[in-house]
């Protein structure tokens, strides 16, 4: 009769191959000693939290605006004055009309018909203009807050989709103080950056022109007009301007 030989003991490597193996399929209860078979788990360091960027303040306006010495020096224009404060929203005055209705927002900025329903909270805005009533430049700036970054960013997408939907058309203004402007041609819409700009041409006028622009940076949107015989990139310059004085 022949007799198997004993079976040899598995040695202390070999058992650990069979144990390898078996990890992949039910686990090993096997320890060999001097051999740690489990591996301590390796925690990451903790993101650092960020701290939100407070929300622009109504009381903070005034000192976001651009004053008149850098005014002067972003227009080109030394002679330039001070003229009307905006604490608010503007309304039409009785009588003046924009026709069509539509296209206000391509001719005139802070206005409360355009901001209706977006939910503005607080607006300040500054005006220069050239001495006398045939000055060479013009510029109006204005900040409207609203309660949160997406409510501003809501604002200016609505705003430039009104200056899209006007681009190319006529726009017809009657004036209560008996005045008779031209008509102004809407020009197309451009997105450089966070400014979107707009260049409106009178008929009259192969030259003289007014640029409206408007940018959002946190809760706030930077809303303006800038009229000149040489516009260039100027209301792009003057938006970045007032963008760089609010916080990240």
């Amino acid at each position: 009769m022949t007799t198997s030989p004993p079976r040899r003991p598995i040695a202390p490597a070999a058992a650990a191959v069979v144990c390898l193996a078996a990890l992949t399929v039910t686990g090993c209860a096997t320890t060999v000693p001097g051999t740690a078979n489990l591996k301590e788990p390796v925690s990451k360091p903790a993101e650092p939290t960020r701290t939100p960027t407070p929300l622009v303040t109504a009381a903070a306006l005034p000192q976001l605006l651009i004053d008149l010495p850098t005014m002067q020096t972003l227009i080109g224009s030394p002679a330039l004055e001070t003229g009307a404060v905006d604490t608010k929203l503007s309304e039409l005055e009785a009588g003046d009309h924009y026709t069509p209705p539509e296209c206000l927002s391509t001719m005139l900025w802070g206005q409360t018909d355009t901001y209706a329903g977006l939910h503005a909270t607080d607006a300040y805005g500054q005006t220069y203009k050239d001495p006398g009533p045939k000055g060479a430049h013009a510029v109006a700036q204005m900040i409207v807050l609203f309660p949160d970054p997406v409510a501003a960013t809501t604002a200016t997408q609505r705003i430039a989709d009104q200056w899209r939907a006007c681009t190319g058309r006529q726009v017809t203004e009657t004036r209560s103080d008996g005045l008779t402007p031209p008509n102004w041609t809407i020009g197309d819409v451009v997105q450089t950056g966070a400014v979107t700009t707009m260049v409106r041409r009178p008929d009259d006028s192969k030259r003289w022109a007014c640029a409206r622009f408007m940018a959002a940076k946190s809760n706030a949107v930077v809303d303006g007009l800038m009229c000149s015989y040489d516009i260039a990139d100027r209301p792009g310059q003057i938006a970045n301007a007032i963008l760089a004085k609010i916080a990240d």
